[in-house]
């Protein structure tokens, strides 16, 4: 479980140190099942039309698989506009054209999002020394945390108090300018949260093998990828 973890965090290293690493053929991501161009009923919980999507945010290789029965698309991350509407519902966006898809319930909307944000960043991190969008992606990872801390319980759970609160006081740093404290309070928080991360061995329909991020571990990438980020901005 832990070289798995330690794989998710590696994805954020210099190329230089990913290719000292050791990894694995598995890839590490993210797997969905959704309703393409919903309804007003299937949007509201009131239709009954069996999820007809599958969509997989592969972290690893910043890619996003999306099949359907007869056909099946593979884009960049980097390449798409995510947006969530409603309550459960994702519009797409790639070149001229969006789609609307529907998930089971707000957490795996709100999961989805979040990992297709959480690879634009890396994509964002790999191609250039000073990345822009830090803000952007720092406001994200929070509203993140804020729809977890609801969604998932995690306010009910002791070892993620401070957690929103400790978000959007990096917020305000980044805001002032001042990135050093910034990046000491998300390097402590990522420290903090990490322990509580895991990722979990799953099988795709075709029997190859692949590793899921937990929501926890999803956001411990994503507070990861922000220190990463900062950490160009720091003396």
């Amino acid at each position: 479980m832990s070289a798995r973890l330690t794989k998710l965090n590696s994805v954020l290293l210099d190329p230089e140190e990913r290719q000292q690493q050791t990894t694995s053929p598995c890839s590490i991501g993210t797997a969905f099942s959704a309703t393409s161009n919903p309804s007003l009923l299937d949007r509201f919980n009131i239709g009954h039309q069996k999820p007809n999507t599958k969509i997989f945010v592969e972290i690893s290789s910043g890619l996003i698989s999306i099949a359907s029965c007869d056909s099946t698309a593979v884009v960049a991350a980097n390449q798409v506009c995510v947006e969530l509407v409603g309550k459960k519902t994702v519009r797409i966006r790639r070149s001229k054209s969006e789609q609307l898809y529907t998930f089971d319930n707000r957490v795996l909307a709100v999961e989805f999002v979040g990992a297709v944000q959480l690879v634009q960043h890396i994509s964002a991190l790999r191609s250039s020394e000073k990345a822009q969008g830090l803000l952007e992606q720092l406001k994200n990872t929070l509203e993140f945390a804020e729809e977890m801390w609801t969604l998932a319980l995690w306010s009910k759970l002791f070892p993620y108090a401070r957690l929103v609160e400790s978000l959007e006081s990096a917020v305000t740093f980044v805001l002032a300018g001042d990135h050093n404290t910034a990046f000491d309070l998300l390097d402590a928080l990522h420290g903090r949260f990490y322990p509580h991360a895991s990722v979990h061995k799953a099988i795709h329909d075709d029997g190859s093998v692949y590793f899921q991020p937990t929501h926890m571990a999803l956001l411990a990438a994503k507070i990861r990828a922000v220190v990463v980020h900062l950490g160009r901005f720091t003396l």
